[in-house]
């Protein structure tokens, strides 16, 4: 078991490092997710270009740089989680259909809402320890995230969710 963080400051670092690497594990399950898609605008919105996950990478190694973190492969037991159901619903890539689409949808909204968290968390500590250009970079980060969760949104209220009940209709 890992001993328990002194101070803010180390809450912050370990928070950063988990995330860039959960980031670089994200887009490629975003990637993996956007090709298991069944509904075009669905494909489109997961993947990572769309997602922004690249200039989330870039802000954090931006911000690990004065702080002379290494990037690591380690991701807290969250993001593990999260990538194992990304996994899980990216898989049987052939069997496409709107159904599958509504797991994928699922799993991207999962992954998005545990994002927002983290960089909202981020975002407060960095104001706190008055670290504001790495407060500006993540608060971006943050905007990006709940932008895309509120996309995800609307195209399962108004794509994905009633394609499915006219597939049920039928």
């Amino acid at each position: 078991m890992k001993t328990p963080p002194l101070n803010l400051k180390e809450v912050y670092i370990n928070a950063i490092a988990e995330l860039y690497a959960a980031e670089k594990k994200y887009e490629k399950a975003f990637e993996q997710l956007s090709l298991t898609a069944h509904t075009p605008e669905l494909g489109s919105a997961l993947s990572p270009e769309r997602t922004e996950i690249e200039q989330h990478i870039s802000r954090l190694a931006i911000i690990m740089e004065p702080l002379k973190l290494k990037p690591s492969r380690i991701t807290n037991a969250i993001d593990d989680e999260l990538l194992k159901l990304s996994k899980e619903a990216s898989g049987f890539a052939k069997q496409q259909s709107v159904l599958k689409d509504i797991q994928l949808l699922h799993c991207a909204r999962s992954i998005q809402h545990h994002k927002i968290a983290a960089y909202e968390s981020l975002y407060l500590m960095a104001q706190a320890m008055k670290k504001e250009p790495a407060a500006a970079l993540l608060e971006q980060s943050l905007k990006d995230n709940i932008n895309t969760e509120r996309y995800l949104t609307q195209l399962a209220q108004n794509v994905i969710y009633p394609a499915a009940a006219l597939s049920e209709a039928d």
